[in-house]
């Protein structure tokens, strides 16, 4: 039995109409797959905040409490850009452009 079998199975074990939580059992049978346990866990997740200067230098910020988590020298300004984040290859990448080029970097799992 898969994972995602063996939570639905649980969950519609519990004293309570089958289905009825919804979308709460739906994540929850999508984060049974993607963490392979059929007692999937889930963390408060940690926000960053990005910024670039124009000296080049692009920071990661904890939205918490401010505290610098981590900085870059691109070498270019840059120039009222956005960071962007993307997945690829079940991987979180940040992307900054600075000057003429585009630099990704993979965030910790």
């Amino acid at each position: 039995m898969s994972p995602e079998d063996a939570l639905r199975a649980h969950l519609d074990a519990l004293a309570k109409p089958p289905g009825s939580l919804g979308q709460l059992e739906a994540l929850a049978v999508r984060l049974a797959a993607a963490q392979r346990t059929e007692r999937p866990t889930a963390q408060a997740p940690r926000v960053l905040v990005f910024a670039g200067d124009h000296e080049g230098n692009f920071m990661a910020f904890d939205a918490k409490d401010g505290r610098n988590l981590w900085h870059y020298q691109t070498g270019s300004r840059i120039w009222g850009a956005a960071a962007m984040t993307f997945m690829l290859d079940q991987r979180q990448l940040v992307l900054i452009p600075s000057g003429t080029t585009l630099t990704a970097f993979a965030l910790p799992d």
